[in-house]
């Protein structure tokens, strides 16, 4: 099964669904590095409910405190590919976790792709349901579910739909779920000809998610589509723009809430070589991924640092410790304070082709240097279709139509 979709980089960050010929644009690139080379690290699996080869299972994560939330949009849960969400708990041992619910929407239907990204934050799981069919209205929304505390359960609390009047690409492109805050980009016109995509910020008020601001592209279709990818940390908002299918840089552009709840556009960060711009924010910490970045290697990763007057200064430029031709480094990225993970491609068997997807972990040292620590690999080329990481754990799928989806969590150094 192919579902080819247009995916993005949010907090929650997944390449599961990638066709073979997306793959093989995000591997033309040489590599190199200086960096010492890490020790691998060790891996719990959790407990996949279904070992269904197609589900998806391990298409998109996320990780908060302790629970751990893994998307299956191709899961057959009330129809064909329906979706589902699988939310586990750490237990008091720290040491395994437990499936604590599955999650499906109210109106679950075939072909919703329930799952397509999550996020999660305090008591609040929020999952999209797309369905990317370009030019076509679909039935795209994000679902919010509350636990109640009372009962152990976690309740559908909210479906929002793509705001009325906005027909600026599919809703539910990217989203980021931070504290009572939620952002929705639309994919806008990925033949850059025609209209951009934008960005829905809601805020809860009384229980409730309701739309505060519409973010709009500062450029035209033409330049890049706006909407690609998302992330937020506090009232900092980084958008990626894409060029898609052209062979350009993207653009990265960034944003401040004010006290009176008006975005700001404070930076905008250009010649990204990237496909799907993956992005990434920490505090004021802003990492930027570039698989295509062929004139230095196989990829690299940028990590940029905002000032007091809000200006975003580069202050590392990160690639692997072991250079491997097409080796597509910075596919995916997830910064957490010190710690960094990137997703690329590993050479395995001497071979003269990258047959392996891996994640690559570096830390922040006392001298302001990122060094590679650690290699994360199960040996696949389905891993690391997803990441999330918190502090020193990261939660890692493994997706794709050929293999039983599966999740693992690594405790990092």
């Amino acid at each position: 099964m192919n579902l080819n979709p247009v995916r993005s980089m949010a907090r929650t960050v997944s390449l599961s669904f990638l066709p073979v010929a997306c793959w093989r644009l995000l591997c033309l690139a040489a590599v190199w590095s200086t960096v010492v080379p890490p020790a691998h690290a060790q891996l719990s699996r959790l407990p996949a409910p279904d070992t269904t080869r197609g589900t998806f299972f391990g298409t998109s994560t996320a990780l908060e405190g302790t629970l751990a939330v893994v998307g299956a949009p191709g899961a057959d849960a009330c129809g064909t590919r329906s979706g589902e969400v699988n939310v586990f708990r750490q237990a008091d041992d720290a040491m395994s976790w437990t499936l604590e619910a599955t999650l499906t929407p109210r109106d679950c239907h075939e072909e919703h792709f329930f799952g397509s990204h999550v996020d999660v934050s305090g008591t609040l799981i929020a999952v999209t349901s797309n369905r990317p069919f370009f030019r076509e209205s679909t039935s795209n929304a994000v679902y919010i579910f509350e636990f109640d505390s009372l009962d152990g359960t976690w309740n559908q609390v909210q479906r929002i739909e793509q705001p009325a009047g906005d027909h600026r690409g599919e809703f539910a492109n990217a989203m980021v779920l931070t504290g009572d805050r939620l952002a929705v980009t639309t994919a806008g016109d990925t033949s850059g000809n025609t209209y951009n995509g934008v960005v829905h910020v809601f805020e809860r008020q009384d229980g409730h998610f309701v739309q505060t601001a519409m973010l709009e592209s500062p450029l035209g279709a033409d330049e890049a589509v706006f909407g690609a990818s998302i992330d937020a940390d506090g009232t900092l908002l980084a958008v990626g723009a894409s060029t898609w299918a052209r062979d350009e840089p993207g653009i990265v552009f960034t944003y401040r809430r004010e006290p009176s709840g008006r975005w700001v556009l404070e930076g905008t960060i250009r010649g990204v070589d990237s496909f799907f711009v993956p992005i990434s924010l920490s505090g004021a910490r802003l990492a930027i991924g570039e698989s295509r970045a062929r004139r230095n290697g196989s990829g690299r990763v940028r990590i940029l640092e905002r000032d007091s007057d809000g200006s975003w200064e580069l202050t590392h430029t990160i690639r692997p410790a072991t250079p491997y031709d097409h080796g597509a480094f910075g596919s995916l990225v997830r910064i957490s304070g010190r710690r960094l993970a990137v997703v690329g491609y590993d050479e395995q068997l001497a071979m003269d082709r990258n047959i392996d997807r891996i994640v690559y972990v570096f830390s922040l040292s006392d001298d302001s240097e990122w060094r590679q620590t650690q290699v994360v690999d199960v040996g696949d080329t389905a891993f690391a279709s997803s990441i999330d990481l918190l502090g020193q754990m990261a939660l890692i799928g493994k997706a794709g139509d050929a293999v039983a989806g599966e999740a693992y969590v690594s405790r990092l150094r």
